[in-house]
């Protein structure tokens, strides 16, 4: 059976849609403390052996409705798997227009995405590197058109040196149709670390590159198709408030923090300043030694593009039943604020789970403590400024 498009939109079926038969999967992975991972129903057929369809990320637009970009490896290296037969695709879903994204027709509308063949020669060149392999594709929309934020890097080098791009994606064929590879960011002025996750939101009129979050947050707008990202805001904590902020959030601002996914708007009231919700992640020692992947939200004043707020950990990969070929790993791809229901209004988390299962995840927006960061900000406890 031909995994199916999603006719009643008027897209084209892709020419070379996977063949695999339709075995919807109704399971969940049960965790220690009765925290379930809510798999997305997709076929069996996909995860068997080596191969694994993981790390989800959605995006919504009014025109396009919801979109999911999925990775997925054939041959998960590791898992008697050489670094020669290591390929890396990504698949795209459609989960319906309403207000909600309808993850039960992730499986029906799976198809593969086509990447034009220069695309990884041109980040080899850049990389000097005789081989480069795709990271996670992470979908956003700007002016009603799909992109994707991902990133390459060549495996043959140790560290891995990491480039990253964006490619503009055609609903309708589901080809890149144009892949823009940027020059590192960073500096002196913003943090000598490298991020790889780079996280796009439009703002407006403008696209903005939320480089890095914390404990400096530096932020980039393009200005057009073929500029280089400028300098937006910079902002940083103060290494003084560090060991606060870690009492009350368990966030090591004194190590490396990473971007989880694009930032969304944060729903405010009335007479509120706007704000924007980003979420972010660190590896956070077990008691096994283990570093389990474990994120943050972050609230951002959208004038000032000042951190305001930290929460204690959303989610963790601790919180799991160990599982998959990495059970450390849990990659948030993508979030999102849904409409107020019966329980009230929910955050909506896209994860993969283990680098090797994806799933979802709603938490109350209720149940999120937040800590304050800087100024002032509704509903937070207050804390001495670490601006």
């Amino acid at each position: 059976m031909v995994l199916a498009g999603h006719a009643s939109r008027g897209r084209v079926p892709f020419a070379f849609a996977v063949i695999v038969p339709i075995i919807y999967r109704a399971l969940t992975l049960q965790g220690k403390d009765g925290k379930d991972c809510r798999l997305l129903p997709l076929s069996k057929a996909l995860y068997q052996g080596t191969q694994a369809l993981f790390n989800p990320a959605a995006a919504y637009d009014d025109r396009n409705g919801w979109v999911m970009i999925l990775r997925y490896d054939h041959c998960y290296v590791g898992e008697d798997c050489s670094l020669s037969d290591w390929t890396t695709r990504s698949f795209f879903a459609h989960l319906g227009d309403g207000s909600v994204p309808d993850t039960e027709r992730a499986g029906s509308t799976l198809q593969i995405l086509s990447v034009p063949h220069e695309v990884h020669p041109q980040a080899a060149a850049v990389l000097a590197a005789n081989r480069t392999v795709a990271g996670d594709s992470r979908p956003f929309f700007f002016n009603q058109r799909l992109y994707l934020a991902h990133w390459w890097y060549s495996p043959e080098d140790a560290p891995p040196k990491v480039l990253q791009g964006i490619s503009r994606v055609d609903t309708n064929t589901l080809q890149v149709q144009k892949t823009r590879i940027f020059r590192e960011l960073g500096g002196k002025q913003v943090d000598q670390r490298v991020e790889k996750n780079w996280a796009w939101v439009q703002d407006n009129s403008r696209l903005l590159l939320f480089y890095k979050v914390l404990p400096t947050t530096a932020i980039y707008s393009l200005l057009n198709k073929e500029a280089e990202p400028v300098l937006h805001a910079v902002h940083t904590l103060q290494p003084s408030a560090h060991a606060r902020l870690f009492a009350v959030t368990e966030l090591n601002l004194s190590s490396h923090v990473h971007n989880s996914g694009h930032p969304v708007r944060w729903p405010v009231r009335q007479g509120q300043r706007a704000q924007y919700f980003a979420m972010v992640h660190q590896r956070v020692a077990s008691q096994h030694g283990h570093g389990n992947y474990t994120h943050w939200g972050v609230r951002i004043d959208r004038v000032t593009m000042r951190v305001t707020s930290i929460s204690s950990p959303v989610i963790s990969a601790a919180q799991f039943k160990p599982t998959g070929f990495k059970d450390i790993a849990l990659i948030v791809g993508s979030y999102h604020i849904l409409p107020a229901g019966e329980a009230g209004r929910a955050l909506r988390l896209f994860f993969g789970l283990g680098d090797k299962f994806s799933c979802a995840e709603d938490i109350r927006l209720s149940q999120l403590r937040w800590h304050l960061v800087c100024g002032r900000d509704y509903g937070v406890t207050s804390l001495p400024s670490a601006c």
